[in-house]
């Protein structure tokens, strides 16, 4: 993997596997399917961090350097850092793999967990949450998480991605509800098709 001239790394990342066990002190906790997709659906303002650190700044959805999506395997993110040192620093960290898993912060609202013992082992399943932050990170709570760094040369992966985006049938006017709902779907499915192809593409380099 390289990046030349002027040409703007992208960061990658698996934030989250569903039905992956994490030991956190006393009790075992597991994200099950879709436990994010209402924070994607409602656009919470959720930043992209190093080390959870506030001050090592990443990525937003706010301003759309920020990307997340859900498939069938967990949370996933595409972040288009700023041209800080402390992103340079981290795009050359993740590429050479000093650093490359990934973490976020979370909160639980009311009826979106349950709490159950198992084999004498306390399990918190978590079903619905509101996202702070995703974060690149050197110690992640959760194992199987992955972060990787694309160059804009690149191009195969953006030829499939907008053959992908052709492909895909009109939608339903603007004034319609159904339309709404079908089009918010479809950019989630976008931007995980998209997330899944950089993926394979970096880890095939």
């Amino acid at each position: 993997m390289r990046a030349e001239g002027d040409e703007k790394p992208t960061l990658v990342g698996r934030v989250s596997l569903f039905d992956n066990p994490a030991v956190i002190g006393s009790f075992t906790e597991i994200f099950r399917s879709k436990a994010f997709s209402r924070a994607i659906k409602e656009k919470q303002d959720v930043r992209a961090l190093k080390n959870h650190d506030v001050n090592l700044l990443l990525g937003r959805t706010k301003n759309k350097t920020l990307d997340l999506a859900e498939d069938d395997k967990g949370l996933l993110m595409i972040a288009s850092p700023p041209n800080t040192q402390t992103a340079r620093d981290t795009i050359e960290e993740v590429r050479e793999g000093y650093i490359d898993e990934m973490s976020f912060s979370f909160t639980v609202p009311k009826g979106g967990e349950k709490w159950s013992t198992v084999d004498g082992k306390t399990l918190r399943e978590i079903f619905d949450a509101d996202l702070f932050d995703v974060s690149v990170v050197t110690y992640p709570a959760y194992g199987k998480t992955s972060a990787s760094v694309r160059s804009e040369e690149i191009r195969s992966a953006e030829e499939v991605y907008s053959d992908y985006i052709k492909s895909v049938e009109e939608l339903p006017g603007d004034n319609s509800t159904a339309g709404d709902e079908v089009s918010n779907q479809t950019r989630q499915s976008l931007i995980a098709a998209k997330l899944k192809i950089k993926e394979m593409i970096v880890k095939g380099n």
